[in-house]
């Protein structure tokens, strides 16, 4: 019989068992350790890439809030009236302790209108900027109603002058940061901002320096008879038989805050200004 006609035989299905195996425990164990590491190295990448951001923005606030109150400043002051016993800006500082603050500056608004080479401002002429006492975070900017005129320009009394704005109904207080960074001149060694927000020493991080050619000295010695028209320091020469130049520059630091606590270092920004007027002879 053909090979292809034999029949064909069924053979019956044998199932083979499958053996099934799980892990071991040195094998569980090691499994643990890795997603262990992989899990911190994971949080700690995400802990850096957040604190990082956190920072960044931290830091483009502050920017943003030094870089709007610098310009402020420097504007007023580039477009001051001036005198010869008040040159367009000055500084009023505090002490404590040993310690001296040049927080406080005033500039003489313009009117449009020449001063006299005597004339003085009004209160209502100026326009002040210090920190906060009650919320040293925050650098105002104070104007006033007050038509008092000022009668020197003594460190006292300008300072008389600044406090007396920062007390009185009539002035108008802007925030225009509120971001400064502050310090305590008490004892304490606190450094949270609840803290220090807290210490009655505290205060806003905020310093001014005005540089002067001719210096004050130098123009009371001229109107004194004791120093000639020719050895004034006039900048860059710019002098004649009549007239000299003043140069008057502005410098201001303002620290400002990084973060909400600060906890992190803070970060000084700086800015300028100077303007230029004549003193007659």
């Amino acid at each position: 019989m053909p090979m292809s006609h034999l029949p064909l035989k069924s053979v019956p299905f044998k199932t083979v068992p499958i053996r099934q195996r799980g892990f071991t425990l040195p094998e569980l164990l090691c499994a643990v350790a890795i997603l262990t590491l992989l899990a911190g190295a994971m949080g700690t990448l995400s802990y850096g890439v957040s604190t990082a951001g956190d920072f960044s923005r931290g830091q483009n606030e502050a920017a943003q809030h030094a870089r709007v109150a610098l310009e402020r400043i420097r504007r007023n002051v580039l477009g001051s009236k001036a005198s010869e016993s008040f040159p367009g800006c000055m500084v009023a500082s505090t002490t404590v302790a040993s310690y001296t603050f040049p927080d406080r500056l005033l500039i003489w608004k313009s009117d449009g209108v020449l001063a006299s080479a005597t004339e003085l401002p009004n209160q209502s002429d100026l326009i002040v900027y210090t920190y906060n006492p009650s919320n040293p975070v925050e650098l105002l900017e104070i104007t006033t109603i007050d038509n008092t005129p000022l009668t020197g320009t003594s460190n006292a009394e300008l300072n008389t002058v600044v406090d007396s704005l920062l007390a009185s109904p009539n002035s108008t207080k802007i925030a225009i940061t509120q971001r400064l960074d502050i310090a305590t001149t008490g004892n304490g060694t606190v450094i949270r901002l609840d803290d220090l927000l807290a210490d009655s020493g505290s205060r806003g991080k905020i310093r001014h320096r005005i540089i002067m050619s001719p210096t004050a000295a130098q123009w009371s010695e001229y109107r004194a008879n004791t120093r000639t028209w020719a050895n004034i320091d006039w900048p860059l020469d710019q002098y004649g038989t009549s007239i000299g130049s003043r140069r008057v520059s502005c410098l201001t630091e303002i620290q400002m805050l990084a973060d909400d606590n600060s906890e992190k270092p803070a970060i000084p920004f700086f800015g300028s200004a100077t303007k230029v007027y004549q003193l007659a002879k």
